[in-house]
């Protein structure tokens, strides 16, 4: 857990706690999680340093879709400003781009 709150882009980090990550990511992925994830899509926000990535994950009876808002440039590099999970895919928009 460590490692992956390292990871946080530092404006995620100032609003929550290591904890506070590890409880949300734990309390998400229960009582099912993902053996194997993917990353399928991104969606550049118009006007905005941030883009979303698309990740699809299964488990032996489920599939998940998570959402990464991820905060940066081509220059800087992006880094995660959240996540969000959902049982359905997210809405497909005009900026949405295969990986």
């Amino acid at each position: 857990m460590d490692k992956a709150f390292n990871l946080l882009h530092p404006d995620f980090q100032a609003y929550a706690t290591k904890e506070k990550f590890a409880q949300v990511l734990t309390t998400m992925n229960s009582p099912t999680y993902p053996r194997a994830i993917i990353a399928t899509d991104y969606e550049p926000i118009l006007g905005q340093e941030v883009m979303n990535i698309y990740i699809r994950g299964e488990s032996d009876t489920e599939t998940f879709y998570y959402r990464i808002p991820m905060k940066g440039s081509v220059n800087q590099g992006y880094k995660p400003v959240g996540i969000f999970r959902s049982d359905t895919p997210y809405p497909k928009s005009d900026l949405r781009r295969p990986l």
